[in-house]
Parts: C-alpha cells; structure tokens; sequence
C-alpha cells in the first residue's frame, strides 16, 4: 500500500515529487507478486499540488523521469540507499535529491524541458 505523498519541491514550471512506496507493510525488499519498496522521486513538467492543498490545475503534470530509490545494505552490513548501481549514504539521501532538483532545474533553465500549455 503507497503511503501519502511526501512535500513536492517547484520552481517556475518544473515540480519534483517524492513519495514511499511499498506495497507489503512489513517488507522493504523486492516481493515477487506485489513489487518492490522503494522511495520514488520524479520529475514533472507542470504544477503539482501539495498534500491537502485546495488548488484547481488546468492542465495534468507531465512525468518527465522517474527515479526508484531502494533499500540495500553494503558490505559492512550498514543501510544504504541504491539509486540503480549507486550506493547512497542515509546522511547524503537528501543531497542526492536536491542534486536531482538542481539538475531539472538547469535543464529547464537551458530550455531542455518542455514547458506545460497555457
């Protein structure tokens, strides 16, 4: 079962949402019937709106890239954050999204990204 949404990070027209998903409540790894538990981070062109938010949106955000962010463990047997291939401190998650940010926002700023219609 997804848990609510986490707060949506904006600027201008681009969105990032972050949210928990995991579909058993009791298991963090990959379940072979159900899917895996990961934390999502995707990028949108558009507005998205905040949980709880009273807001009227014109036109549907457009999901430019999803990121699925599991739950592993190193070799020292410590948590760790795997973006694919990469390994991801606990301490440095929050970096390693805002980087993901930072990176839509200067694709937008370069006029890669698509802005929404009017």
């Amino acid at each position: 079962m997804p848990c609510p949404a986490l707060p949506e990070l904006y600027n201008g027209f681009i969105s990032l949402g972050c949210g928990w998903h995991q579909p058993i409540y009791n298991l963090v790894g990959d379940d072979p019937d159900h899917g895996g538990c990961y934390l999502r981070i995707a990028e949108f062109s558009g507005a998205l709106l905040l949980p709880g938010e009273n807001a009227l949106v014109i036109h549907k955000p457009r999901l430019l890239k999803e990121y699925r962010i599991k739950v592993g463990v190193n070799e020292s047997r410590e948590l760790v954050w795997l973006d694919g291939e990469a390994q991801i401190e606990p301490e440095r998650l929050a970096d390693h999204i805002v980087m993901i940010l930072m990176n839509l926002i200067s694709r937008a700023n370069e006029g890669k990204v698509e802005k929404p219609p009017l």
